[in-house]
């Protein structure tokens, strides 16, 4: 079954069957197979089943037929694990369904496709380039065979010398297929062959590392095993100068030692290994840090401080960067000040930018003396690594708060007078320092002094200071505006601060406000109108021309404001985004002509702008425009106004109440009717159209008095119609129906529309009408008709929630009116209705 598998397959799974144990071999149950050293095993192995020895082009045929890498077995470092979920060990017969990739599309694959086509073709072609040499290689091979078949009858077999590593791999491929399956034999046979490859050439640090990579031995407890460390030792005294060697000793030795306490021996072992590596690879900076680091973790401080000093000591200067980083970490941790001052100053020398960090320290430390001293170093530097001024500011803090502990060589007078001049904005701060020097001292005549040297009015560089704190005091709230504008040059209302503050200065002499020039405000507005643009304005644009028209006014100038709002006038599309800034501009350039007595100009200006485009849809136009027709106008232009705003569906149903008092004012009475009628239309929903109704009804009403009744009595049925559902609007309609009924109708009519209300109303609203019936029928001495009806609305009221709203007045009722048998009908109907 497996010969139906590729042939790749077919001979990977052979190999992997007689492959060594040390070579690698199946692992994870079967499910996958390990190569533990990939160089050896391409050497030694890969010529017997693939024709090459090329360790790149195994592994890309492997991605070829969908390998993947899987989880490593073993902590050797150099070992890979291949998987594949249909190449087991024990179903060789699921091979046939591992196929080769062939999706071209895939353009890693064809990168991989085209690498290895170019692999092969380089392979041709050096094949051909030595396959003539082969040919005498391959007779001196066959008779090299020949004796050592005839030798191995008679005698134990002992390989003769090899020609050269070329007949040695060939012979080992010749003889691997006829080994036995002793792995015993094999690894003895190849450290053989590797003792050998060493004894012809023991500075070959590649043969070592091969041989290393072979001989994997068990580490006894923490420590490598003797074998190993036999080897190690074998290797370094032939290449003592080898790095490679010698890492790799170090690492496999601080592998096993890691985790473990720091008082077990194999730590020490592991140092004096380090003292080993360091005598021949004292130049290494990579073994000095890591030895260091291992002197750090077993808290060694002496031994770590002088293993850094010997460090430094036999590195090139150019490496010692690498060294002072964890040499001043160290001093730190350890917060011995005498050491870390000691060692401060000679990382000084290597570095002297590291001065502020060594004050940073010192005052940590709280080593007040020294830390001054380096900070006026620090200061007398050309180019200080951190701001001039923060460096005096700090200075100037520590003399002041540790005067006892400053050092006596520094001139502390000296020091902070010259602070003085060389920062007047800060001179206040360096007279306190310098006072509060003196007074912990105990010399208060001298802190006397320098508090009143200081506030001498005559010193030029306080004068100086009050002239200029007085100036941005002033200047203030305009500069804070100007940088509100720069923000955003586009906000109306910074604008708007900003020709406040225009308009009113104060002098730097006193507290008098003063008016500025007219011309300087308006260059104000001018500026504003011109920066600000509509489309990005922040606030109602609007405000600020009325403004500027408004500034022309109060200085009696109407002929200007006239001229600002007839510029904005005929732009008001272009200048504003919305219908209510540009009625505003309107309204204000109306108000403005009535202001001053223009008032037919004023009543045409309203009625062209209610024509244009612009602003003809302006509610608030239309209001300011029929107010003026009603108080300028005549009846026929009035009532053109409001039927035009009424076509527009603009008017609302307060403008349709004033359209109709207005009406009947003038005692248009069919056409206020007609209005109504047309208002109900536009306004057909409640709770707008109640007030129009209402209107409506008490006009008709007032009108006809008891005529037309059976108009007066649809317009009723009409508005009971459309009337919401809402109890409480019902019940309102019915009383007012009710009220005008009895003004005007019989009791017949009056009763019929009770009747009718009783039927239509829902519970909670029924009971209230029904208490008004019930008073109607009393009052007409139609007792039994009140009890029926009190009866009838008993039904709809809880007593637990009406009993004082009903339950007391049906009482009542019975007492005055009633007797025992009435009286306990209606305990029997409350008791019914409770429960």
């Amino acid at each position: 079954m497996k010969s139906s598998a590729p042939m790749f397959l077919q001979k990977l799974f052979d190999m992997l069957h007689a492959m060594p144990s040390f070579l690698g071999g199946w692992c994870h149950g079967g499910s996958a197979f390990e190569i533990s050293a990939p160089l050896e095993f391409a050497r030694l192995v890969l010529p017997q089943y693939f024709k090459h020895s090329k360790y790149t082009s195994f592994v890309r045929q492997l991605n070829f037929y969908g390998f993947v890498k899987g989880a490593k077995v073993s902590d050797v470092a150099t070992s890979v694990v291949f998987q594949h979920v249909h190449f087991i060990q024990h179903k060789p017969h699921l091979m046939r369904r591992i196929k080769r990739k062939t999706n071209h599309s895939n353009e890693a694959f064809n990168q991989d496709a085209v690498e290895a086509v170019d692999e092969l073709r380089r392979d041709v072609e050096e094949i051909k380039a030595t396959l003539s040499g082969l040919d005498a290689q391959l007779k001196q091979l066959q008779e090299v065979v020949k004796v050592t078949m005839t030798l191995l009858e008679p005698f134990q077999f002992k390989p003769p010398p090899p020609l050269h590593q070329e007949l040695l791999e060939e012979a080992i491929a010749y003889y691997m297929p006829a080994r036995s399956e002793d792995d015993d034999w094999s690894r003895k046979s190849m450290e053989a062959q590797f003792e050998e490859d060493v004894a012809r050439n023991p500075y070959s640090i590649e043969t070592w590392t091969s041989y290393l990579n072979l001989l994997h031995t068990k580490p006894s407890g923490h420590r490598l095993s003797k074998e190993r460390v036999a080897l190690f030792r074998r290797a370094l005294s032939y290449v003592p100068l080898s790095y490679k060697l010698w890492k790799r000793f170090l690492d496999e030795s601080y592998a096993l030692v890691r985790g473990l306490r720091i008082d077990r021996p194999e730590l020490v072992e592991l140092t004096l290994l380090y003292e080993d590596a360091l005598v021949h690879l004292h130049k290494m900076p990579r073994i000095w840090l890591q030895y260091l680091s291992l002197l750090d973790h077993l808290r060694w401080g002496t031994r770590t401080r002088r293993v850094f000093d010997r460090a430094l000591r036999a590195l090139p200067i150019t490496q010692h960067k690498r060294i002072w980083g964890p040499y001043l970490a160290f001093i730190h941790a350890q917060g011995v000040a005498s050491t870390a001052i000691r060692v401060y100053r000679r990382f000084l020398m290597f570095d002297p930018s590291g001065r502020e960090e060594y004050v940073r320290y010192l005052l940590s430390m709280e080593l007040w003396e020294e830390a001054s001293i380096q900070l006026v170093h620090v200061l007398n530097l050309p180019h200080p690594p951190s701001s001039r001024h923060a460096l005096w500011m700090e200075l100037c803090s520590l003399i002041s708060s540790h005067p006892d502990d400053i050092s006596s060589a520094l001139n502390v007078d000296a020091i902070l007078r010259s602070g003085v001049h060389l920062f007047s904005d800060e001179v206040g701060r360096f007279w306190c320092a310098l006072a509060t020097y003196y007074m912990r001292l105990g010399m208060f005549e001298s802190a006397r002094d320098v508090y009143e040297e200081g506030l001498d009015p005559t010193s030029p560089e306080l004068s100086r200071t009050l002239h200029l704190y007085e100036d941005l005091a002033e200047r203030r709230p305009l500069l804070l505006n100007a940088v509100y504008l720069r923000q955003n040059p586009h906000s109306v209302a910074h604008w708007h601060q900003r020709i406040a503050l225009t308009s009113t200065t104060t002098t730097s002499t006193s507290t008098t406000t003063t008016t500025p020039s007219p011309i300087l405000i308006v260059q104000t507005y001018t500026e504003a109108l011109k920066t600000i643009d509509p489309s990005f304005a922040v606030g109602a644009l609007s405000s600020l021309w009325i403004s500027f028209a408004s500034f022309y006014e109060a200085h009696d100038d109407v002929a200007n404001a006239r001229a600002v709002f007839e510029k904005v006038r005929h732009r008001l599309a272009s200048s504003f985004r919305s219908l209510d800034e540009r009625a505003a501009i309107v309204c204000a350039q109306i108000e403005l002509e009535l202001r001053h007595g223009a008032f037919d100009a004023a009543l045409e200006f309203a009625r062209a702008a209610c024509r244009q485009k612009p602003v003809m849809r302006s509610l608030k136009l239309w209001h300011l425009r029929v107010d003026l027709e009603e108080s300028l106008g005549d009846v026929p232009s009035t009532r053109s106004a409001y039927e035009h705003l009424i076509d527009l569906k603009l008017a609302t149903p307060g403008l349709v109440l004033q359209f109709t008092a207005y009406l009947e004012t003038h005692a248009y009475y069919e056409h206020a009717f007609h209005v109504y009628e047309k208002a109900v239309q536009l306004f057909p929903a409640f709770p707008h159209a109640k007030p129009i109704w209402t209107a409506y009804l008490a006009a008709f009403t007032h009108r006809y008095q008891g005529t037309k009744l059976e108009r007066a009595r649809d317009l009723y049925q009409q508005v009971l119609n459309v009337a919401p559902s809402l109890p409480h609007v019902q019940l309102e309609l019915y009383q007012f129906y009710i009220k005008k009924a009895q003004q005007l109708a019989g009791v017949v009519a009056v009763r019929a529309i009770y009747e009718r209300a009783m039927g239509h109303l829902p519970n909670e609203t029924v009971w209230q009408l029904g208490l008004e019936f019930c008073r109607f029928e009393t009052l007409l001495g139609e007792l039994q008709r009140a009890r029926a009806i009190y009866a009838h609305i008993g039904q709809c009221c809880d007593p637990r929630q009406h009993e004082d709203s009903f339950w007391t007045k049906w009482h009542a009722f019975e007492i005055e009116h009633g007797n025992e048998e009435t009286f306990l009908d209606m305990l029997r109907i409350k008791r019914s209705v409770q429960m």
